[in-house]
């Protein structure tokens, strides 16, 4: 398993990533909107905890993305009834997700090789 210290950077990486940040729906097709409590817990919970991005890399990885034209957001109740910002992808969001994923498998490999995990799903001795 790779040092805590470059899976902390791997993670401060993803939450400044445009590819990964703004996306709940892997398959990018249209979703309600979703708070960005929501998509820190869902990116914790693909990454089997591996990632647990901070609200200070999520969130200005949200305006960026928004301020691209790839997100939009609106407040709203959240189902605690507390007020929130909620994301969804734009139409130039999807079209540019497609695209992210197209060249992702290479981002996908170095990650994994530095937080010991193949791209098989099986992890590399440390």
């Amino acid at each position: 398993m790779c040092s805590q210290s470059r899976c902390r950077d791997a993670s401060k990486e993803i939450g400044s990533s445009s590819r990964h940040a703004g996306h709940a729906d892997p398959a990018g097709r249209r979703q309600r909107p979703v708070h960005g409590y929501a998509i820190a817990q869902r990116l914790q919970q693909i990454s089997k905890d591996v990632l647990q991005v901070q609200q200070g890399s999520l969130y200005p990885a949200l305006y960026r993305l928004e301020e691209r034209g790839w997100l939009r957001s609106e407040w709203s109740s959240s189902d605690t009834g507390r007020d929130a910002k909620f994301y969804s992808l734009t139409a130039s969001g999807r079209k540019q997700l497609v695209i992210e994923r197209r060249t992702g498998s290479a981002w996908r490999r170095r990650f994994h090789s530095c937080c010991g995990r193949r791209t098989d799903g099986g992890v590399m001795a440390g």
